[in-house]
């Protein structure tokens, strides 16, 4: 797979979280839930100072093992001020990294899921501050989706 090393600046996101784990068998299906239950209910509308509300993240971070613990999964926006915080979201901040970027492109979400497993077994030095899955237009439902997975790396 095809990827580049690009630098990012600290990253705040204001979104819905759940802590799951690569190990719990029905982790997909509780992250999918989480994406259906944000896009559904509206849940960004609500988030404040978004930095470009064509642009959703999934975020993992606060690994408790690398891959093989519990993470929190966040689905959100990128903000600018982190004043207002809605009522059942989160606020995180990453760290500003280095990242390498890889581009998922196919079905979603099985290319997604090719993706990270290619990431997982690759040689990719990762510290796991914060890893993210952006989400702009392309991404549109069909077989030529592309999304951009970000792997905080040294």
């Amino acid at each position: 797979m095809n990827f580049k090393i690009v630098e990012k600046d600290e990253i705040i996101l204001v979104g819905k979280e759940i802590r799951t784990s690569n190990e719990d068998k029905n982790c997909r299906i509780e992250i999918e839930k989480l994406w259906k239950e944000f896009l559904e209910q509206k849940l960004g509308d609500s988030i404040q100072n978004k930095i470009n509300s064509g642009e959703i993240l999934g975020l993992y971070t606060d690994y408790e093992n690398k891959e093989f613990g519990t993470y929190s999964f966040i689905v959100g926006y990128e903000v600018s001020d982190a004043a207002a915080v809605p009522e059942g979201m989160v606020l995180k901040v990453i760290p500003p990294s280095k990242y390498c970027v890889i581009t998922a492109k196919g079905k979603m979400p099985e290319s997604i899921g090719e993706t990270w497993k290619y990431i997982w077994n690759a040689d990719i030095q990762r510290i796991y501050t914060g890893d993210f899955e952006l989400y702009d237009k392309r991404y549109d439902g069909s077989e030529n989706s592309e999304v951009d997975i970000y792997v905080a790396v040294k």
